[in-house]
């Protein structure tokens, strides 16, 4: 049975011991505890593990005479992993500057970018592309996860005519009857473990429950089974399932923090960060550092051999 926004509240309930007062909290506000403590704490650890975690990638038009772009709408404090210049489905590595290197480049003609620069909010190329440019940008980020919401606003789809795009939903079972009445502009999540995102941003043509018509192509990917909610929410907490416990034991933590000693709660704190820590660190398998997945480059052939001239071979 997979880890949900309901099973989280449960396990605080079961597993805490709280005053009157925060005994009565409804889901809602546990869950939006959850949410933050996702983002102080488990997040950047998961981040800091560099293997591969939120990250994602989109591909962007230039547009002649442009030369700064707004960040991708769900990059996560504005971080960027790396950009890339799209050209014919062919990917070439650009280099980034700084932002105090643009004097050099000043009065420079339009051209095909080879160099990115980065503002708060703003990714800025040089040279400035070009009229008639027609490459795109590959930006890597680490992607937002959805809004923590209760299991009661998602719904599972039963049925799927994939000739016309019509969906059927069943509401989902709930443990907590607080939620949502409607759907709206659809993400669809598989409801198998890692219960990873189908499509997103999905705009229904007609909605009328309990069968929402949807472009056909918008909902080839999605199977019976898989679970829907309004955009950007999710009932899935974005971590592994073995990291579930350790949520709702910050969580715990969090609505302790006020009744506990300060040096009780550091060290509480510490143990859970160290054993997050010690998982991602010793896990078996291909994100372990003794599986390490680099090209080697010498006498590699899918590596272009004057790529590596500057590391004293040429062949």
């Amino acid at each position: 049975m997979p880890y949900t926004s309901d099973y989280l509240v449960k396990s605080v309930y079961d597993y805490g011991y709280f005053p009157d007062a925060q005994n009565n909290f409804p889901p809602k506000t546990i869950l939006d505890i959850a949410q933050r403590e996702l983002y102080d704490k488990m997040i950047p650890l998961l981040m800091g593990a560099d293997n591969g975690y939120f990250i994602e990638h989109e591909d962007f038009s230039f547009v002649a005479g442009q030369q700064e772009y707004v960040f991708p709408e769900y990059s996560m404090w504005n971080k960027i992993r790396r950009i890339d210049r799209v050209i014919d489905g062919r990917v070439r590595p650009m280099t980034r500057i700084e932002y105090d290197q643009l004097y050099l480049y000043s009065g420079s003609s339009q051209n095909t970018p080879t160099c990115f620069y980065l503002t708060h909010d703003r990714i800025g190329f040089v040279p400035v592309p070009q009229t008639g440019t027609v490459d795109k940008y590959r930006v890597y980020y680490y992607r937002r996860p959805g809004e923590l919401v209760n299991d009661k606003n998602s719904w599972i789809v039963t049925n799927i005519n994939y000739a016309t795009g019509a969906v059927t939903y069943t509401p989902n079972s709930y443990v907590y009857d607080i939620g949502t009445t409607s759907l709206g502009v659809t993400d669809f999540y598989s409801s198998k473990s890692p219960n990873n995102y189908k499509v997103r941003n999905k705009t229904p043509v007609t909605s009328v429950m309990p069968t929402f018509t949807y472009a056909v192509s918008d909902v080839a990917s999605v199977s019976i089974g898989d679970i829907a909610v309004n955009k950007d929410t999710t009932i899935f907490p974005p971590i592994p399932n073995e990291l579930h416990q350790f949520v709702s034991e910050l969580v715990i933590l969090a609505m302790n923090k006020i009744t506990m000693d300060i040096g009780a709660y550091q060290l509480r704190l510490s143990n859970v960060t160290n054993s997050i820590k010690e998982i991602l660190r010793v896990s078996p398998g291909q994100r372990s550092v003794g599986q390490n997945s680099k090209l080697t480059l010498q006498g590699n052939g899918l590596v272009p051999n004057r790529l590596i001239a500057g590391r004293g071979f040429w062949y």
